[in-house]
Protein backbone atom coordinates (compact mmCIF):
# COMPACT_ATOMS: atom_id res chain seq x y z
CA UNK A 1 0.00 0.00 0.00
CA UNK A 2 2.98 2.16 0.13
CA UNK A 3 4.43 2.04 -3.35
CA UNK A 4 3.39 3.54 -6.41
CA UNK A 5 3.24 0.64 -9.10
CA UNK A 6 2.98 1.18 -12.83
CA UNK A 7 0.91 -0.74 -14.74
CA UNK A 8 -2.64 -2.66 -14.18
CA UNK A 9 -2.48 -3.42 -10.39
CA UNK A 10 -5.43 -2.77 -7.86
CA UNK A 11 -4.76 -2.25 -4.28
CA UNK A 12 -7.34 -3.41 -1.98
CA UNK A 13 -7.99 -3.00 1.50
CA UNK A 14 -10.93 -3.88 4.10
CA UNK A 15 -11.61 -1.51 7.34
CA UNK A 16 -13.13 -1.38 9.68
CA UNK A 17 -14.35 2.43 10.13
CA UNK A 18 -14.41 5.49 7.79
CA UNK A 19 -11.73 6.72 9.63
CA UNK A 20 -9.24 4.26 9.41
CA UNK A 21 -10.33 3.80 5.85
CA UNK A 22 -9.45 7.39 5.12
CA UNK A 23 -6.37 7.06 7.62
CA UNK A 24 -5.07 4.02 5.34
CA UNK A 25 -5.39 5.98 2.04
CA UNK A 26 -3.74 9.75 3.61
CA UNK A 27 -0.70 7.22 4.75
CA UNK A 28 0.93 8.19 1.04
CA UNK A 29 3.32 10.58 -0.50
CA UNK A 30 1.59 10.28 -3.73
CA UNK A 31 -1.64 10.67 -3.18
CA UNK A 32 -3.22 11.04 -7.02
CA UNK A 33 -5.72 9.17 -7.29
CA UNK A 34 -8.66 7.51 -4.83
CA UNK A 35 -11.54 5.28 -5.53
CA UNK A 36 -14.48 4.64 -3.25
CA UNK A 37 -16.72 1.95 -3.86
CA UNK A 38 -19.61 2.18 -1.83
CA UNK A 39 -23.63 2.08 -2.01
CA UNK A 40 -23.90 4.64 0.80
CA UNK A 41 -23.99 7.94 -0.82
CA UNK A 42 -23.84 9.48 2.80
CA UNK A 43 -20.35 7.69 2.90
CA UNK A 44 -19.22 8.84 -0.64
CA UNK A 45 -19.67 12.34 0.61
CA UNK A 46 -17.47 12.21 3.77
CA UNK A 47 -14.89 10.12 2.53
CA UNK A 48 -13.85 11.55 -0.89
CA UNK A 49 -13.57 15.29 1.26
CA UNK A 50 -11.65 13.96 3.51
CA UNK A 51 -9.15 11.85 1.46
CA UNK A 52 -5.67 13.60 0.34
CA UNK A 53 -5.37 13.40 -3.36
CA UNK A 54 -5.93 15.33 -6.42
CA UNK A 55 -8.75 12.66 -7.72
CA UNK A 56 -11.66 11.07 -6.33
CA UNK A 57 -13.76 8.36 -7.96
CA UNK A 58 -16.96 6.98 -6.87
CA UNK A 59 -18.16 3.28 -8.28
CA UNK A 60 -16.04 3.81 -11.14
CA UNK A 61 -12.94 3.10 -12.78
CA UNK A 62 -10.44 6.33 -13.11
CA UNK A 63 -7.83 7.30 -15.63
CA UNK A 64 -3.98 6.68 -14.26
CA UNK A 65 -2.14 10.11 -13.94
CA UNK A 66 -5.06 12.14 -13.93
CA UNK A 67 -5.15 14.32 -10.96
CA UNK A 68 -3.23 16.90 -8.82
CA UNK A 69 -0.53 16.96 -11.76
CA UNK A 70 -3.34 17.78 -14.65
CA UNK A 71 -4.77 20.61 -13.24
CA UNK A 72 -4.45 24.26 -12.38
CA UNK A 73 -2.57 23.19 -9.29
CA UNK A 74 0.07 21.99 -11.44
CA UNK A 75 1.23 25.78 -12.26
CA UNK A 76 2.35 26.31 -8.82
CA UNK A 77 6.00 24.21 -8.83
CA UNK A 78 6.50 27.01 -11.70
CA UNK A 79 5.07 30.23 -10.40
CA UNK A 80 5.25 32.81 -7.53
CA UNK A 81 2.42 35.24 -7.04
CA UNK A 82 3.61 38.57 -6.15
CA UNK A 83 1.68 41.64 -5.81
CA UNK A 84 3.06 45.54 -6.57
CA UNK A 85 1.83 48.78 -6.15
CA UNK A 86 3.26 51.89 -7.32
CA UNK A 87 2.13 55.49 -6.88
CA UNK A 88 2.78 58.03 -9.45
Amino acid sequence: MQEEIFGPVLAARTFDCEDTAVSLANDTEYGNVASIYTQDNGRELRIAHTVDCGRVTVNDCWTSGIGRGKGLEALDAYTKTKSKSLRI
